[in-house]
């Protein structure tokens, strides 16, 4: 399943670098010895789940996940990746539908949050990110997200909240 271009966020370029760790050095797990092996992903892997996700971090982690489930090696190869995202085809698509759900202010205010650094993530640094003057020109947009959609907490520092906070911690900066 392809997503239609808007909705990506953050930029797919944060994908492949969120990724290169894990092509370069691996993560260390346990094998069943008891010992700890480095498994890798492919190059070729690590684009295609960057291209599968579109940048968008619960389908980032969804296609990583499934990629992972579906090999047993010590490499994650493009065809896991297909393989495992195959399965992930109904969930994917759901969640996809949920985001479309999304007006265009709630998507943009999302989408400028995602990319500020928590410490930095305010009412007028998002507006700013968005292009706006002043915090005020967000206030019911943010509302939203917070009361209707359960997405983010405001206050002095904006945060995101539930699936949305744990699928975003997953794409490394």
């Amino acid at each position: 399943m392809r997503l239609p271009l808007r909705l990506i966020s953050p930029p797919l370029v944060v994908c492949l670098p969120a990724l290169q760790p894990l092509v370069l050095e691996g993560w260390s797990v346990s094998s069943p010895s008891g010992s700890f092996d480095a498994v890798h992903i492919d190059p070729a892997a690590q684009r295609r789940i960057a291209d599968l996700s579109r940048g968008e971090p619960f389908l980032f982690q969804l296609a990583g996940e499934r990629a992972w489930l579906a090999g047993d090696g010590q490499v994650i190869s493009d065809e896991e990746v297909v393989r495992g995202w195959r399965g992930a085809a109904g969930e994917a698509e759901r969640h996809g539908a949920w985001l479309l759900l999304f007006a265009g202010g709630e998507r943009a205010l999302r989408e400028a949050m995602s990319v500020l650094p928590d410490d930095e993530r305010s009412a007028t640094a998002s507006a700013r990110q968005m292009g706006k003057l002043q915090a005020a020109e967000i206030g019911t947009t943010a509302r939203r997200l917070e009361i209707l959609r359960g997405i983010i907490s405001r206050g002095t520092r904006y945060s995101f909240v539930g699936a949305v906070a744990l699928c975003r911690g997953l794409v490394v900066r």
